[in-house]
């Protein structure tokens, strides 16, 4: 496989993913980290993270191009495998949170989700998502164009 097909499946698999991180595991760990950390497994689960990436995979990958170099049923196996280990992808956000909220913003942020403002968004944060990438989509190819205007009435260098 060459090194475009590589970064190209790279990148759509990062860009479905959204982030990703290397799991840190801390050993010696408090008990009040521990307890941090459950909090946060259980934000994360309240904020249905995974059913999230998952709608977001399922709704991106058929739009992928698929690669020749890839070999056959590499994308529905590549499907299967993360939706099988999106837990695992999922313990990786847990140090991500741990390292930008304290415990007591992890409580707040669960009380949030719970109640029924943040149950409205978790709602509708899938549809706001589409949308929000559509006009940034529409906005990225508008400032493009402007661009290419811009550069095309420039004075063009001998060569």
């Amino acid at each position: 496989m060459s090194p475009q097909i590589h970064r190209r499946l790279f990148l759509a698999i990062l860009g479905t993913l959204v982030a990703v991180v290397p799991a840190t595991g801390q050993a010696g760990q408090s008990v009040s980290d521990s307890a941090k950390r459950a909090a946060i497994r259980h934000l994360l689960a309240v904020q249905r993270t995974d059913s999230l990436m998952l709608a977001g995979i399922d709704k991106t990958f058929p739009a992928q191009p698929v690669s020749p170099d890839l070999p056959p049923g590499f994308m529905d196996s590549l499907r299967v495998r993360i939706r099988r280990e999106i837990g695992q992808f999922v313990e990786r956000l847990v140090p991500v949170y741990d390292s930008l909220y304290t415990a007591a913003e992890i409580d707040q942020l669960l009380e949030f989700y719970q109640s029924s403002l943040g149950q409205r968004l978790l709602q509708t944060q899938p549809r706001l998502t589409e949308a929000l990438m559509s006009l940034g989509q529409q906005w990225g190819m508008e400032m493009a164009g402007r661009v290419m205007v811009d550069l095309s009435r420039l004075p063009r260098k001998p060569s």
